[in-house]
Parts: C-alpha cells; structure tokens; sequence
C-alpha cells in the first residue's frame, strides 16, 4: 500500500546512534539531547527548541508553562486531530472550537473574536500536511487581547509562510518527531519559542519540575525536587541522535516531495472536480501529504478514499476517518456551531507525496485519480 508515510533512516543515523552509545548515556539529560536542541533553534532560526517524548506532551507542557487548569478556556478548531485536544482535557481546561475558514485550516477571525472571552487564556491553531494558514492575522488578533498564541505545527517542519518557518509566528510552536513525520525520531517532539521564561518552564516541566536557572520562581532551589511541579516529558538521547541526522536532511525531503506534488498536480490537472487547496500567498507546503479538495457535489472524500484504497493508495482522510471533534464522544459537551470545519472535513482528501516514491508508484496514483467516474 501507498500512504503517507516513509522511513528515511541510512548510515547518517546509524553513525549518530552509535557515537551516542560510545558516550553510555542514554538519558532526556545527556548533552546529546542539548546537541539536537542547538541545532533545531539554528535551523528555525529561534532562540529556544525544547525536546520532548512526543508532539502531545509539549502541548501538555506548554500548557502547564502557561498556568492553563481548571476554569480556563483554551480556544481550537474541530478539524484539528485528538492529538491536540486531549492535554487541553488533561489540565482540565475546556475546549472552545473555532470554526475554520472555508477552504483552510485556519481560523475564521470573526468566529474567533465572537467566541473569546475573559477566560480564554490560549489559541492553539493547527495548520495540516504542511499547509500555511492565516498566522499572522491570529498572531495580531491574540497579541491585541494579551492572549497567548499557539501553534501545534506537527506536520509542517521547514514549511514556509511569509519568508519565515511556520511555528515562528507565534508565541510558541510544537511539532511532533513521530516516525511519519519529516524530522522522524520514532516517537518525539520539540517546542521553538524566542521567550526566555517559556523556555525555562518547559525545562522544568519535563523534568519533574527541578529548577534549572535564575528565571525560576525558586532561583535559590536550582536542581532540587519538590519545589514545581512538573512531569517526564524527556526525550531520549537515542532519539536525539536520530534527529540529529535528520535535520540534515530536512530540505532534501522537501524539495523531492514538492517535485512529486508537482507532477501529480500536472497530471491531474484536466480533472474538473478534484484540486489542489489554494496555497497562500508567500507560502511553500513541506507537502507532509498533497491536500485536494473536491469541487463537485458528485464526489465526497469517503467514497474516493474507499476507491483510491481499492487501488492500494491510503488517504490520510479515510485512513484515519476525519470528522469534527465534537462529533467523537469525549468532545460532544463541547460542540459548537462550525460549519464551514464540517464542510471542510467532507471535501479533502490527501495523496502521498513523500520521497520514497517510484515513478511508477506515481504513475498509479495518478491513474487511479483519474480513472475515477462520477458518482463514485
């Protein structure tokens, strides 16, 4: 089967894996782990990465670095995936969606400025496979309210928005290392910020909450328990070392991905009902995946995914059965009225793009979009 995921593991790893062995410490607090954390802030060019276990926990991190509990409302789209609304659950804060605009993940800014109130203390946008949204309009909206302002960039390592990396144009970003994603340490994930005391939090809430510098609420207590409180958030110096390597190979994914995106796009290009979601202006997807919308009513992305899954091409939509969160039951006291996210979850569909791709492997992804009938 085709779908979107591909292990780009080689001798580069290995070697980063094995010198991290010679050192014998395998622990989240060996200097590997402070190796990869220079080198993710050099290449997002920020002050501060963060590594931690996994996209999740730096959310959930995130959130007890900003005091989010209980009586807070922390703001969402219901297209976004479980992944990001469950520390929100977590912390004990409740969840308000935001309806999307009509053909992108981002936030319609008149939802968002109806549905903030005194006790919003975050938004959390979620950009998807790698797409820009409108950052900067939240980023200014959120700055005006003095609310915090949150990216959960999982699938867009080294997308582009506006000249600068997305997950920059926030307060914070947080990007997950799973094993599908472009920067793959098997499970991980890191948070980017330019402020010095997010990042120091974050320090200590991924290590049980021991202070670690003058920035600390108990300056006087550095190294020592009991004093924060905080959990192990640590990722391993193993997985640092892989994503070490990674890095490295970060452009060269992009730039293979965008060649196959392209000559799927040319190749489908005389297909009245199917297209490529709008790219913003000054943007480049990282294209985790192809995002395509379809246009006619004759379509809807079940029966295509069932037809392209049928032909041994996994859409991320139908694999993973996307709907609004509030339609899952551990959301539904939290439903609201967004019906441009319902819309918007019934009309994409996703192609793989990544650069394990044959040309032939192309070829049938192509063939099998195009010999789609109506009605399907």
């Amino acid at each position: 089967m085709l779908e979107n995921k591909y292990i780009n593991f080689d001798k580069y790893e290995m070697f980063e894996i094995q010198k991290t062995f010679k050192t014998r410490k395998l622990a989240g607090t060996s200097e590997v782990v402070t190796q990869y954390e220079y080198k993710l802030a050099a290449f997002f060019k920020v002050k501060h990465a963060i590594a931690l276990s996994s996209g999740t926990s730096s959310l959930h991190a995130l959130l007890y670095a900003y005091n989010i509990g209980p009586g807070d409302e922390v703001i969402l789209s219901p297209s976004a995936p479980v992944m990001s609304a469950l520390p929100i659950l977590a912390v004990g804060a409740q969840i308000v969606f935001v309806d999307n605009t009509k053909e992108s993940f981002g936030f319609d800014i008149d939802d968002l400025k109806n549905k903030t109130t005194k006790r919003t203390k975050m938004i959390v946008s979620v950009p998807m496979w790698g797409y820009a949204i409108n950052s900067g309009e939240i980023r200014d909206y959120a700055k005006s309210q003095n609310i915090p302002f949150i990216e959960d960039v999982s699938h867009c390592h080294g997308s582009i928005d506006e000249g600068k990396y997305m997950g920059t144009f926030c307060d914070a970003g947080f990007f997950s290392t799973q094993e599908r994603k472009l920067i793959s340490t098997g499970e991980g994930g890191f948070v980017i910020t330019n402020d010095d005391k997010v990042a120091n939090r974050l320090i200590e809430v991924r290590d049980f909450g021991k202070p670690v510098s003058e920035l600390s609420r108990f300056p006087d207590h550095i190294g020592e328990y009991g004093y924060l409180f905080g959990l192990n958030f640590r990722i391993t110096a193993l997985s640092a070392a892989i994503g070490i390597a990674q890095i490295d190979k970060l452009n060269k994914k992009i730039e293979s991905r965008t060649k196959n995106a392209n000559r799927i796009k040319e190749s489908i290009s005389d297909i009245g009902w199917l297209r490529e979601v709008a790219i913003k202006n000054e943007s480049q997807p990282n294209y985790y995946a192809m995002l395509l919308m379809i246009t006619s009513e004759d379509y809807n992305n079940s029966s295509v995914g069932k037809r392209l899954f049928d032909s041994g091409i996994v859409s991320d939509t139908y694999r993973f059965k996307i709907k609004p969160l509030y339609k899952m039951p551990i959301f539904k006291k939290f439903a609201s009225d967004c019906p441009n996210s319902e819309s918007l979850l019934r009309k994409i569909i996703t192609l793989p793009t990544h650069e394990g791709l044959t040309s032939d492997d192309l070829a049938l992804i192509v063939k099998s979009v195009k010999s789609m009938e109506a009605n399907v």
